[in-house]
């Protein structure tokens, strides 16, 4: 499939697919799976294939380091070690109140 064709497919849509990251982390082909079942493709095993992920070339630059590692939920909550005080109120100043549709708790008090 063209990528016009998926991104026509995607944006012109009237319904949504909410996909938290702890599911993808915890149980990435079910929940590929339901991704590209939303989409009406079929997920190929390849996406899921560490091999595949370590032979791509972004593998090689720092910041995909971890592509060709296997998917694991490792980095859920790392945020709360990374970002300062500051970093994470301005964060959820902006995004807070989504977070908190999505069910989220937020770190800083209201």
């Amino acid at each position: 499939m063209r990528s016009d064709d998926l991104r026509q497919r995607c944006f012109c849509s009237h319904s949504t697919l909410n996909s938290h990251y702890e599911s993808l982390v915890t149980a990435p082909e079910e929940e590929l799976r339901d991704i590209m079942r939303s989409l009406d493709l079929s997920l190929d095993e390849r996406q899921l294939s560490l091999e595949r992920r370590a032979d791509d070339p972004r593998a090689q630059a720092d910041k995909f380091a971890r592509l060709g590692e296997a998917i694991d939920a490792s980095s859920q909550g790392r945020w709360r070690e990374e970002l300062d005080r500051p970093e994470v109120q301005a964060f959820e100043g902006i995004a807070g109140q989504q977070l908190e549709a999505l069910g989220y708790d937020l770190a800083t008090p209201k």
